[in-house]
C-alpha cells in the first residue's frame, strides 16, 4: 500500500515520456522526468517520497522534505492568505496550514514548529502549529539519565519548551541553558527528571547537573516547580523551611549558598529568584 508523506520502496513499472511509473504491485503512481536518474530501469526497486501534487494527483519525488507524515519540524512560513497560510518544506507544492490549526496568527518570513499530518477529508498533507495535541506524555520510553534529542518549541519565562525524541513534552530550565537557542533548534540533551504531572525536565549537560549537590538539586527544582520564585529565605523560621523543603535551616543555608554561589539564584527579600 502506497502511503502518502512517507517514503515509499517502489519498483519501476515502465517509462513514459514525461517520466516513468513506479508500482507497489497494485498501484501506480509518476515519478517526473526530472527526477529520474541513470540507475532507474525497468523492475529496479526505488525509494521515493509520496505526496499530492497541486493538481491533488498522488506522486513521486527524489527531493528530500523537511519534514514526514506524524513528525515534528520548523519551518517557514512562506504564504499567509485568508485561506490559511503555506510552509516551505523542500517540495514544490507548499504546505498547507489552516487558519484553525494555527496556534497565533501566521506572518510570511516567520518560523514556527509544526506537526504534519493527513487530512481525512481531503486525503491531503497538512500542518498545525497546535503541536500539544500531538503529543502524549505517557507510556515513556526514556528513563532519568537517558540522552535524548530535543527540538525547541518556544521560549517560556522559565526556560524553553522542547519536544523529546520526537515524541514527548519536555522543559529545559534557562539557569542550564549557557548558549543562544532559537525556535526549532535541535541538540542532544538528557532526561533530568520524570515528574509526577508526567512532565520531562531535561539538561543539556549531564555532568553539570550531577555535580550539584543534592540538597541544592532539591531547592533548585522547586524554584523551578513555581515558577522561577520561591517564597522563603534564611530569614523564614525552621519550621517553614521544613514544611516547604523538607530540609534543615542548616542544611537549607548550606542549600542555597551553593546555589548563589553558583550564580544560580538571587536572593531577593521574599525569597529566592532564579537568574535568568
Amino acid at each position: 500500500m502506497i502511503e502518502i508523506g512517507k517514503y515509499n520502496k517502489l519498483t519501476v513499472s515502465k517509462f513514459v515520456e514525461f517520466g516513468l511509473y513506479l508500482t507497489d504491485g497494485e498501484v501506480e503512481i509518476l515519478l517526473p522526468q526530472k527526477y529520474i536518474t541513470e540507475e532507474m530501469a525497468i523492475d529496479s526497486e526505488q525509494e521515493v517520497f509520496v505526496y499530492k501534487d497541486a493538481e491533488n494527483r498522488v506522486i513521486a519525488t527524489t527531493l528530500i522534505p523537511k519534514v514526514t507524515l506524524d513528525e515534528f519540524a520548523a519551518l517557514e512560513v512562506s504564504q499567509a492568505t485568508e485561506f490559511g497560510a503555506f510552509m516551505e518544506w523542500g517540495i514544490p507544492k507548499e504546505l498547507f496550514v489552516p487558519h484553525s490549526e494555527q496556534s497565533v496568527p501566521f506572518e510570511v518570513g516567520q518560523k514556527h514548529v509544526v506537526f504534519m499530518y493527513l487530512d481525512e477529508k481531503s486525503n491531503r498533507l497538512a500542518a498545525s502549529s497546535k503541536i500539544d495535541k500531538f503529543i502524549r506524555n505517557t507510556l515513556f520510553t526514556v528513563n532519568e539519565g537517558d540522552k535524548v534529542w530535543i527540538m525547541v518549541t518556544k521560549e517560556t519565562p522559565i526556560g524553553f519548551s522542547v519536544i523529546v525524541n520526537g515524541r514527548y513534552k519536555g522543559l529545559l530550565y534557562r539557569n542550564e541553558v549557557f548558549k543562544p537557542l532559537e525556535i526549532g533548534d535541535e541538540c542532544a540533551a538528557y532526561i533530568k527528571q520524570i515528574r509526577e504531572d508526567n512532565k520531562l525536565d531535561v539538561t543539556l549537560n549531564l555532568i553539570s547537573h550531577k555535580a550539584i549537590e543534592p540538597d541544592a538539586q532539591k531547592i533548585l527544582d522547586l524554584i523551578n516547580q513555581n515558577d522561577g520564585f520561591l517564597n522563603v529565605t534564611d530569614k523564614s523560621s525552621p519550621d517553614e523551611i521544613y514544611r516547604l523543603t523538607h530540609l534543615s535551616k542548616k542544611a537549607f543555608k548550606r542549600a542555597v549558598g551553593s546555589l548563589y554561589k553558583g550564580k544560580i539564584i538571587s536572593l531577593e527579600k521574599t525569597g529566592l529568584q532564579l537568574l535568568k
